[in-house]
């Protein structure tokens, strides 16, 4: 019987021993001849046929990966050898994973992990529910796998595993950052750094710093996300890859577009997409093109805007990228409000909140419902305009977005103010500039501060209004406030009497607030 399962052996490995592999054809006989040797130990066998498979055939030819590794199950099967059985469990899971058969590959993987759990052996569990996770992510069941992932974190903590724990940290930090839990992802981005550090994963770490700069950056914390940036893109220009840098480059963009810088940002847009472009990386392009698009809309030069906000949004109909499509759709509905269209605005903006109500997208929604608003509020309904801004602002409070908070605010008060409570429009108008001047967002002071002065104008409180009016002229050392008007200084009574200016259209929509998330 022994020969007979010997012969087989020997024809098994000649129709496969030739085949496509990542080993050369000389270590694979060597393996080979150690697995049918029986006088070697069982442990030494074993490695050698999952060399075989794992080594030699997994990623390149997947079809000899699953005959070898099915040669391994078996004879364990045989013999008993429940951690070979497992092991190769984990094999099949990863043959099935790289195949795109993500249900199949949870099959394997749960068997594997029942069976490393029953074994007590701890780094066949962690990793089981590690690959366990990664399966559930890429079928979108996410809290599947921040259980698994997390399972499988806690006993690499305790093993000291280090590059183990970073990626398992940094995987779940992405997680809560998609769902708006930005300080808890921050809390796991700063363990993966600290993880990576121990390793001395130096292209991790630097890696990781622009992931924690995201979350700075989505809860207004401008400088420390600036911060952090700088040193990724520090970092990667010595130890990562041109398209890290383009990344990076974009974040930077985003960044200056909220401080008002909008020169600086079109370099760092303009830098990011000439990277993009050379690496022919087409979701670069969608995104980076976009940006410059939203660059050219707040300049007011809205034929390049529409421009490039076009040629995003055909890219990322081909990419069926529905996250960053809602962005595109937002920016195109933005212009067609500067071009008086409001019937082809409206379009964009509800197809918009249609995808994210789908992707659970909670910033862009909140920026959709904002936009919506806008269009009520144009067409003179302020209550309906009113309604979608209390909408996105419980959104905006609940993800911890500060400058979409200043956003919201500002439009329920000019919302309030057009319905007559001009009381509580100056309330909310206040609190909007003064989460605007915490985070050093010029483009939602500027927009307050015109609001402000608008609502004393109103209720006659000329020192007040001059107050501000004397800050709006302050932030003319910026690009935003260099793009608008200069009020007269003298005949103030006969100004206010004899010139009729519409505050409202310049507050709610010479701007058009970013909606793009930073690349991590």
């Amino acid at each position: 019987m022994k020969k007979i399962a010997f012969c087989i052996f020997f024809f098994v490995f000649g129709i496969f021993s030739n085949a496509q592999s990542s080993l050369p054809k000389n270590v694979i006989d060597s393996l080979w001849r150690i697995w049918i040797d029986e006088t070697e130990p069982d442990s030494i066998r074993f490695k050698a046929i999952a060399d075989i498979s794992r080594k030699g055939y997994f990623g390149v030819n997947n079809d000899s990966c699953s005959i070898f590794t099915q040669i391994h199950y078996d004879f364990a099967l045989e013999h008993g050898f429940r951690k070979e059985m497992a092991t190769a469990k984990i094999t099949f899971g990863y043959i099935s994973f790289n195949n795109e058969d993500f249900n199949s590959a949870i099959v394997h993987f749960l068997e594997a992990l029942q069976l490393f759990t029953d074994l007590n052996y701890a780094k066949g569990i962690s990793e089981s529910a590690h690959r366990l996770g990664d399966s559930y992510v890429r079928l979108g069941e996410y809290d599947k796998a921040k259980e698994y992932w997390i399972m499988s974190l806690n006993i690499n903590r305790k093993l000291n595993n280090f590059d183990r724990i970073g990626i398992l940290s940094m995987s779940i930090g992405n997680l809560y950052f998609s769902w708006g839990e930005y300080i808890t992802s921050r809390n796991y981005f700063f363990e993966a750094k600290a993880a990576f550090e121990s390793s001395n994963n130096i292209s991790e770490v630097n890696n990781i710093y622009s992931d924690i700069a995201a979350t700075y950056f989505i809860q207004g914390d401008f400088d420390k996300s600036f911060e952090y940036w700088t040193k990724a893109l520090d970092g990667n220009k010595e130890w990562g890859s041109m398209e890290v840098q383009a990344k990076i480059l974009n974040n930077l963009g985003i960044l200056s577009e909220a401080r008002g810088n909008f020169t600086e940002a079109m370099s760092y847009f303009l830098r990011s997409l000439s990277i993009y472009e050379e690496l022919e990386l087409e979701y670069g392009i969608a995104s980076t093109t976009q940006n410059v698009g939203m660059i050219y809309h707040n300049l007011s030069d809205y034929d390049n805007a529409l421009l490039y906000y076009l040629r995003s949004l055909k890219i990322k109909e081909v990419l069926v990228n529905d996250v960053d499509l809602a962005t595109s759709l937002i920016g195109i509905g933005q212009i067609f409000i500067e071009l008086e269209d409001l019937e082809q605005a409206q379009y964009y903006f509800e197809r918009s909140k249609e995808l994210c109500e789908a992707n659970g997208n909670k910033r862009s929604l909140a920026q959709s419902l904002s936009s919506i608003g806008s269009i009520y509020s144009l067409q003179r309904l302020f209550k309906k305009s009113l309604d979608y801004s209390m909408k996105s602002l419980e959104i905006r409070e609940e993800i911890e977005d500060k400058q979409g908070v200043s956003q919201s605010l500002n439009e329920i008060g000019t919302a309030l103010f057009n319905l007559g409570d001009y009381v509580g429009a100056l309330e909310f108008h206040l609190i909007s500039l003064q989460i605007g001047l915490q985070i050093g967002a010029i483009s939602e002071i500027r927009s307050a501060v015109i609001a402000l002065f608008k609502n004393h104008l109103k209720i006659k409180n000329i020192p007040e209004a001059f107050k501000y009016l004397s800050m709006l002229r302050r932030l003319r050392g910026t690009d935003l406030a260099n793009n608008y008007f200069v009020l007269a200084e003298h005949e103030k009574e006969k100004y206010f009497s004899d010139i009729e200016i519409d505050f409202g259209r310049y507050y709610d929509f010479t701007l058009f607030y970013h909606t793009q998330f930073p690349q991590t």
